[in-house]
């Protein structure tokens, strides 16, 4: 079963002692935290998003909670944030990280426990790359659609190839556009390869800057999708 094997794979990630590797005291992973924060601050711009406490928030497989406190620290009332995560202790480390009144659900992202046109920002990051039979992913797709206001933001941050790592798909944007038939991307092509920023990230940031702004070695589309495609 394709849940099954999602949890699995995740669980034998973190026993194997991957939690230093995605620490936020990895200058490489600061260097791309700051890029993915100047892309997202881009991404409200343009969505003409000034304020988030009004805002109703989901994250599709928020894992320890990492997206939802970036809300949170923004402006977004924590009783306004919900997260679902599909593997078990990486949502108690949420409940620990995070306040109270934030709803975090482990349930499958297939069949989201929430009325229609619940949110106004529902959010992926590198979870339909992890989906590997192609009837989940369009149903967590449909899923994020479906409890999306009409007037809201649908935001995915995924990869689009990963040659080294067997057990995900990359998500290019002809994928997104198949899955959210009808909407309108706004896409950016974000994050410098991982394995050249920790080659240069100690030798030089500056290199590093100019490099991913060049886009040609960037690893990671971030895409903003309405599901009203009138501008």
């Amino acid at each position: 079963m394709e849940t099954d094997r999602i949890i699995n794979e995740y669980v034998a990630r973190d026993k194997a002692g991957r939690f230093s590797y995605y620490s936020m005291l990895q200058s490489v992973n600061q260097f791309n935290a700051h890029s993915f924060e100047r892309a997202l601050f881009s991404v409200f711009s343009k969505a003409k998003y000034d304020n988030l406490a009004g805002k109703k928030f989901v994250d599709i497989g928020c894992g320890t909670g990492g997206l939802l406190l970036r809300w949170i620290q923004w402006g977004a009332l924590p009783e306004n944030c919900h997260g679902i995560e599909l593997v078990p202790h990486r949502l108690e480390q949420a409940r620990h990280r995070l306040a109270p009144a934030v709803h975090l659900h482990n349930v499958d992202a297939s069949r989201l426990p929430y009325p229609d046109a619940t949110f106004d920002v529902a959010s992926q990051m590198t979870v339909l790359s992890s989906i590997l039979d192609k009837s989940m992913q369009m149903a967590v797709a449909s899923e994020m659609f479906r409890v999306t206001k009409r007037d809201g933001l649908i935001l995915s941050y995924d990869f689009w190839l990963n040659p080294t790592n067997p057990a995900t798909r990359g998500v290019r944007l002809a994928t997104l556009r198949r899955l959210f038939p009808n909407c309108k991307l706004y896409s950016q092509r974000i994050t410098l390869a991982p394995p050249i920023t920790r080659c240069l990230i100690k030798v030089s940031p500056l290199l590093c800057r100019g490099l991913e702004r060049l886009k040609l070695f960037n690893s990671h589309y971030l895409v903003m999708i309405k599901p009203d495609p009138k501008p």
